[in-house]
C-alpha cells in the first residue's frame, strides 16, 4: 500500500484530513519517493493515522535495499544518543555511514508527543541529535514524527539545518538541466529541504489492500457497503478502518450511522495499550470529559478548545473553550491526555477541535441526556436549552441546537414528541432517521407532511444521506397514506 501525504504549505494552512470535508486537506499530494528527496521532514497525524506503521515498513524498505535507514523512538535518542539506541546490522550500517563520504542516511524518529511524554524538551533533543550525526548532517534525511500538538518548529530547523551547499547544489542541477532539456515535471525537480506534511485519508484502492490484510475475504463488498452506508468518514484511518473490518466480520454488514458513531466514539477515546499517556484516563472518564467539552462548543459557539499557551496570542481568532473550567474536577495531565485522544484534531494556535461535526454534536446530546438522567438538569430546561420560546410556548428548535435535538430525540421519547410537535423536519434532517423506530419514523414523516405538504416550496431540503437513510424504513404504506392525505 502507498500512503500518500499532502504538503502544508504553512502550519495555517492545514486541515483535519480524517472526517469533516469542510475541513478537507487543500495541498499537494506527494508519495514516499518525493517525500525523501526532502532533508527534513516534519510527519504529523492523529494517533491511528499510520505514521508510526509507514515509517517503520519505509526503514525496512530502504534497509532491505542497502540503505542506511534507521527507525528511532525519539524519546530514546533523547536519553542515550544514536548509536546506543541501535544493535547488530543496524549499528554496523550506521558506523559505515558516518565513515562514508557520501552515502545518504534516513533517520526516521518517532515520535515528537512521546518524547514530551517522557518529559525531555524537544531542543534538547534535537541537540543531542544534530551532535551524534555532526559532521554528517547534510547527508541525513530525516523524518520526525507527532500528533498534532505543539511543535517548536522553528527549533527542527535551526538545530538539524541542511547546508547551504546541498540546497545550493540542488538549484544548480535544475538549472543546468532546464537549459538542457527545459522544464521538468514536479516529481523530478529538487525538493524543499523542509517539509511539513500530514498523511491523507485511505484511498478506496487502499481501503481494499488494507481490508485483505485484515483477513477480510472480498474487500470489494466490503467498500461497497462503506459507500451505500456512508460509511466513509469512519474508514479513512487505518485505526478506524480496523474496527470496521472486525465489525463487518462479526456482523458481515455496516450497521446504521448511529451505531457507527457510538463505536467511532469509543475507539477514539479509548487509550491504546501501545502508547504510553501523560495521565491514566479511563473510557468512561474520557466520555465524560469530552461530553461537558461538546456541550459547552455547542452552547458557546466556539468550536476551538484551548490545549496550550499557543491558544492565547493575539489575534488567533475567536476564544477556544478552555477546558479546566469545565474539568474542574479533574488534574491538568488528565485534560491535556483527553484533549490528546484522537476525538480531537488541531484546531490551530494550542488549539484542538473535535474531529467530526457528527461526533461533537452526538456527545453534546449525550451529555443533556446523561444530566436529565442523574437529575442535575429538568426536562424543561433542557427544552429552554433546545428551543426558542415565545413566552412559555417552544416555537422551533434553535438553529445551532437542531442537530443536538436530532440526536437528542433518538435517546428520549420526551424530547422526540417535543421536537415533533414544533419541527418534524429536524428528525428527518439531523441525527439518524433509520435508527427512529418504525412508529417514530411513521409519526415524524406524517407530522412532516402535514405540516409542509401543501402549498408552494418552503426552502427545505432534506439531505439526500438522510432520505436515504430513511428509505431503510419500512415505509411503504405511510409513504402511500401521506400522499394520499396531499393529493386530496
Amino acid at each position: 500500500m502507498h500512503r500518500q501525504f499532502g504538503t502544508i504549505g504553512g502550519a495555517r494552512e492545514k486541515r483535519d484530513v480524517f472526517g469533516d470535508q469542510d475541513h478537507a486537506y487543500l495541498g499537494k499530494e506527494v508519495g514516499w519517493a518525493q517525500l525523501l528527496k526532502s532533508r527534513r521532514i516534519l510527519l504529523i497525524a492523529e494517533a491511528g493515522a499510520g505514521k508510526t506503521f509507514e515509517c517503520k515498513a519505509q526503514t525496512k524498505s530502504l534497509f532491505a535495499a542497502g540503505e542506511a535507514a534507521f527507525f528511532l523512538r525519539f524519546e530514546e535518542v533523547a536519553a542515550s544518543g544514536v548509536r546506543l539506541c541501535l544493535y547488530g546490522d543496524q549499528l554496523k550500517r550506521f558506523d559505515d555511514w558516518r565513515s562514508s563520504a557520501s552515502q545518504l542516511g534516513y533517520f526516521f524518529l518517532d515520535s515528537i508527543d512521546e518524547l514530551q511524554l517522557a518529559h525531555r524538551d524537544f531542543r534538547d533533543a534535537l541537540t543531542r541529535l544534530g551532535h551524534d550525526l555532526e559532521g554528517a548532517l547534510g547527508r541525513a534525511t530525516i523524518v520526525v514524527t507527532s500528533r498534532p500538538v505543539d511543535i517548536d518548529r522553528k527549533a527542527f530547523a535551526d538545530l538539524l539545518p541542511v547546508p547551504k551547499a546541498v540546497t545550493d547544489d540542488g538549484r544548480e542541477e535544475e538549472f543546468v538541466r532546464m537549459a538542457i532539456e527545459g522544464p521538468v515535471a514536479d516529481e523530478k525537480r529538487p525538493q524543499p529541504p523542509f517539509r511539513e506534511v500530514c498523511l491523507l485519508p485511505l484511498s478506496d484502492e487502499e481501503i481494499i489492500e488494507f481490508a485483505a490484510g485484515q483477513g477480510v475475504v472480498k474487500p470489494e463488498k466490503l467498500l461497497a457497503a462503506i459507500h451505500a452506508r456512508h460509511a466513509g468518514d469512519f474508514a479513512r484511518r487505518p485505526q478506524d478502518l480496523i474496527e470496521l473490518c472486525d465489525d463487518w466480520r462479526d456482523n458481515h454488514q455496516i450497521r446504521a450511522h448511529l451505531e457507527q458513531i457510538k463505536s467511532h466514539i469509543r475507539a477514539r477515546l479509548i487509550a491504546r495499550a501501545d502508547r504510553q499517556e501523560k495521565a491514566d484516563l479511563t473510557l468512561d472518564k474520557a466520555r465524560v470529559g469530552a461530553q461537558r467539552l461538546a456541550l459547552a462548543a455547542i452552547l458557546s459557539r466556539r468550536l476551538t478548545i484551548r490545549h496550550s499557551a499557543g491558544a492565547d496570542v493575539e489575534g488567533s481568532g475567536d476564544l477556544p473553550v478552555i477546558p479546566s473550567e469545565l474539568l474542574s474536577d479533574w488534574t491538568a495531565t488528565e485534560i491535556v491526555t483527553l484533549l490528546e485522544r484522537p476525538v480531537f484534531a488541531e484546531g490551530g494556535y494550542g488549539r484542538v477541535r473535535f474531529h467530526h461535526r457528527s461526533v461533537l454534536e452526538f456527545l453534546a446530546a449525550s451529555q443533556i441526556n446523561d444530566m436529565i438522567e442523574s437529575g442535575t438538569l429538568a426536562v424543561s430546561a433542557a427544552k429552554r436549552m433546545i428551543f426558542s420560546l415565545s413566552d412559555t410556548q417552544a416555537i422551533l428548535p434553535k438553529p445551532s441546537m437542531r442537530p443536538v435535538a436530532g440526536w437528542l430525540a433518538l435517546l428520549r421519547q420526551d424530547i422526540f414528541d417535543a421536537v415533533l410537535a414544533v419541527e418534524p423536519s429536524t428528525l428527518l434532517i439531523h441525527g439518524d432517521p433509520e435508527s427512529l423506530s418504525d412508529v417514530q419514523c411513521a409519526r415524524a414523516l406524517h407530522a412532516f407532511v402535514a405540516r409542509h405538504g401543501a402549498g408552494q416550496w418552503r426552502g427545505l431540503d432534506v439531505p439526500d444521506l438522510q432520505l436515504d437513510r430513511l428509505a431503510r424504513k419500512p415505509l411503504h404504506n405511510v409513504i402511500l397514506t401521506a400522499w394520499r392525505c396531499v393529493s386530496s
